[in-house]
């Protein structure tokens, strides 16, 4: 054996076993990389804490796992993703680096002091609202600070409680809308505090809210456009709706530009109506009176000047008088009328409504389409529609512009491209496909260079070293009378049906040898111009033809 393969080359030996292990690495390599299960994103985003959790749950459950993005990242065997985010969810995981009111549940009540009970009240509270601020959709993560300020028994001011909110988005941002009702949220969780005093910021640093004591005027802007834009949309939606019912789906464009006044406006009136009067009270006062005196005399007597004396005359004459007085007065209520009329924002000042229309196509037998535009009827009912459709009010001064126009021609996607996305194949399936043939390939060079060396073996190492090939019959070596191996011309020259063993020369007298050998190798010479001469008079047109070859060749 070790004779053998020292004559087979020490090189060429190397070099076969070297390529042989060479391709059965690289196949191995590839049989475990297919083996291999399939990995999908489990969880994101995470902080340490939780990927800690998970990362321990997988270990002692034996699944396999892949971390990426510096720690945030899970990936586990797709078949079992969603097996797995249910019994993690059942386990409290994961659970954000936030604590909750499971604070309490391991807790000696007997020995925590006042102080501590408050505290973990505080942390209890910020976790909880951080968790359900963070489950909203925009939302990625959330922490939030409460400033609670203790109450005094003997102060009369109290200061007034505050939070901090501190909100990812990702790569989105949030509406205003969103941050005010994350605002409410908190404001509501917590006992006296106000939405001015809950600040809302993004994790660039972005200020969200307003600060406290100062205007909205900022925040108010950004939701005058958003309501502005939600008010276009619905209304450019609406007219889109019937137009294309008639046009066709694509054929029409529409574009609403509304002027919207946001001013709030209060009015009070107070109105009195004359001709409508009721009596309220009425008051009257009666009154009659009546005298009578008799004129006393105008001469000068005795009895006159008498104590106790009688001057008047009951025979004299006599005056009377008599008084009668009326009295009414009437209190009447005058009818008055008071009102208090409140006009919200958001009142309509002027619509601006501009529509496209495509015209109409008629297709040829050689599939050309011809263009025909709408008549000036179609049109004037497709205004009349959208005048109905957007409430068109004259007075107020709006304006409609319906337009018949031919829209650009875009080429139809080929079908053999639709019918190739529809497969809807990702990366990691093409990088699958990849490995399977990439596995195929390395398998059919093992074949061939196992073959190549079993050819090889097969011939003998005389054969390899000499022709560097297996002789074309596979037969094997032949000897000669003193048991060592031919030489190829000796060879081709026994299997030409030469009579007997070729006879060598015993092996001492090499100048024999060598003739015998020339002799020999003229015989083989001979023979072999004689079958070429024999081939050339059977097939001259394929022994021209490859003459022809071996002259371009050189």
């Amino acid at each position: 054996m070790v004779a053998f393969l020292r004559e087979f080359g020490v090189a060429k030996l190397g070099t076969i076993i070297g390529v042989t292990g060479a391709v059965l690495i690289g196949l191995l390599l590839i049989i475990m990389r297919l083996a291999e299960p399939q990995f999908s994103l489990l969880y994101s985003n995470l902080d340490y804490e939780d990927a800690g959790r998970i990362m321990q749950t997988l270990d002692s459950a034996g699944i396999p796992y892949e971390v990426k993005g510096n720690g945030t990242m899970i990936f586990a065997p797709d078949d079992q993703v969603l097996k797995l985010r249910m019994d993690m969810a059942s386990q409290g995981i994961p659970r954000g680096s936030s604590v909750g009111y499971e604070i309490f549940d391991k807790m000696d009540a007997l020995g925590t002091t006042s102080f501590v009970q408050n505290i973990n009240r505080l942390r209890a509270l910020e976790g909880e609202l951080a968790r359900t601020v963070a489950s909203l959709k925009s939302v990625t993560s959330a922490r939030v600070h409460l400033v609670i300020p203790e109450r005094s028994l003997f102060g009369e001011d109290t200061s007034e409680p505050s939070a901090s909110i501190v909100v990812g988005a990702g790569s989105g941002r949030l509406m205003p809308a969103q941050v005010q009702a994350i605002q409410n949220l908190v404001a509501s969780a917590v006992p006296r505090l106000s939405t001015t005093n809950v600040s809302v910021i993004d994790e660039s640093g972005n200020l969200l809210t307003s600060p406290a004591g100062q205007d909205d005027q900022g925040l108010f802007m950004t939701t005058v456009a958003d309501r502005t834009a939600t008010f276009e949309n619905r209304l450019r939606t609406r007219v889109e709706n019937i137009v294309e019912r008639i046009v066709g789906p694509g054929a029409a464009r529409v574009q609403i530009t509304a002027d919207l006044d946001f001013n709030r406006i209060v009015q009070q009136s107070e109105t009195f109506d004359p001709d409508s009067q009721v009596a309220r009270s009425t008051q009257t006062v009666e009154e009659s009176a009546s005298d009578s005196e008799t004129a006393a005399s105008d001469g000068v007597s005795v009895e006159g000047n008498l104590p106790d004396a009688d001057l008047e005359d009951p025979n004299g004459p006599q005056s009377q008088s008599a008084e009668n007085r009326l009295e009414e007065v009437i209190n009447y209520e005058i009818s008055r009328t008071t009102k208090t009329e409140t006009i919200e924002g958001g009142r309509i000042n002027r619509l601006s409504v501009a529509v496209v229309v495509d015209g109409s196509y008629t297709e040829a037998a050689d599939g050309s389409r011809s263009y025909a535009p709408r008549s000036q009827d179609e049109m004037d009912q497709i205004r009349s529609l959208v005048q109905s459709a957007i409430g068109y009010d004259q007075q107020r001064g709006d304006l409609i512009e319906v337009v018949n126009l031919q829209f650009a021609q875009v080429p139809k996607p080929d079908a053999t491209q639709g019918e190739g996305s529809s497969f809807s194949l990702t990366k990691e399936d093409f990088l699958r496909i990849g490995e399977i043939a990439g596995a195929i390939i390395v398998g059919i060079l093992l074949l061939l260079v196992f073959r190549s060396v079993m050819k090889s073996m097969s011939s003998g190492p005389s054969s390899v070293a000499e022709g560097g090939a297996l002789s074309a019959e596979g037969a094997p070596q032949l000897t000669g009378p003193d048991g060592q191996p031919m030489t190829p011309e000796q060879t081709a020259l026994a299997q030409q049906g030469a009579a007997g063993p070729v006879a060598l020369p015993p092996p001492g007298n090499d100048i024999a040898s060598r003739i015998d050998i020339a002799q020999i190798e003229g015989r083989v010479q001979e023979s072999s111009i004689k079958k070429v001469g024999e081939l050339v008079n059977v097939h001259p047109e394929e022994s021209l033809s490859i003459v022809r070859t071996w002259m371009q060749e050189a």
